[in-house]
């Protein structure tokens, strides 16, 4: 089986409770995201992992705000590639959003609180550019998380499930560094049906479909090579069914 990922989990030095906590409510692939909008400095991890069963990748995440992504792909981006496990943009326009669909560096786009704007004017066309392309959306559960479920979070929540239900260039992570926001595979699922997701898709998000994200970044820096995540943990709903998707192993050519 799959084991849950959690794609998206804010890098600092001191990171061991995070790890500690993220393994504890039932993770085993985790992403440390460096962010940057400097087209000149490089951002470096130092990290060490503290179980033998937590698979680490590392993730960058560039803030378009004030940048085009052209000047990260002819600079230092270009020839450090390879040393990010996942590379991600967080655009503020079409234009940006359009760039990011079309670059060979991308394989995430982030929507966060910033720039939820873009996920209301999302067209299907993006959405199939990115699936013929093997990029993946990327929703940042951190910004739900005021109190309870805001009204704004829940028409975010219907937009995705309306433009995503069926599709598998969905994924859902933390996007935060605060260990009291993170959340458990049985509450995101449990989130995810009331906004209006299929119960069967919903599971894909943080499963299946992260999964398939890890696998495509792997393969354009590994080609030839085999990826398998194996899960360690188990989550069931209230009917005691398993929340984890079948387990997969793919030889990519």
């Amino acid at each position: 089986m799959c084991s849950f990922s959690d794609l998206d989990v804010r890098y600092i030095p001191n990171h061991e409770n995070i790890l500690k906590e993220i393994h504890r409510l039932g993770y085993r692939n985790v992403a440390l995201t460096a962010l940057t909008d400097d087209t000149k400095a490089i951002p470096k991890f130092t990290f060490s992992n503290p179980f033998n069963d937590l698979n680490i990748l590392k993730r960058l995440n560039i803030n378009l705000k004030n940048q085009c992504l052209q000047k990260f792909e002819s600079g230092w981006l270009r020839y450090n590639y390879q040393y990010y496990d996942l590379v991600s943009v967080l655009p503020f326009t079409e234009k940006e959003l359009n760039n990011a669909l079309n670059s060979d560096f991308v394989n995430i786009i982030l929507f966060d609180n910033t720039n939820e704007h873009l996920i209301f004017t999302l067209k299907g066309s993006c959405v199939n550019i990115a699936r013929s392309r093997s990029i993946y959306f990327n929703i940042s559960y951190s910004m739900l998380l005021e109190g309870n479920y805001t009204t704004s979070a829940v028409k975010i929540l219907n937009k995705l499930a309306h433009s995503f239900n069926g599709k598998d260039q969905l994924i859902i992570s933390s996007g935060t560094q605060n260990e009291l926001e993170f959340r458990s595979p049985l509450e995101l699922y449990s989130m995810l049906l009331c906004c209006g997701f299929d119960a069967k898709y919903a599971k894909k998000l943080f499963s299946v479909n992260s999964y398939e994200c890890m696998q495509a970044s792997y393969h354009k820096r590994h080609s030839g090579s085999v990826l398998q995540y194996t899960s360690f943990h188990k989550v069931e709903n209230e009917d005691g069914d398993e929340l984890e998707p079948e387990k997969k192993k793919s030889k990519m050519m």
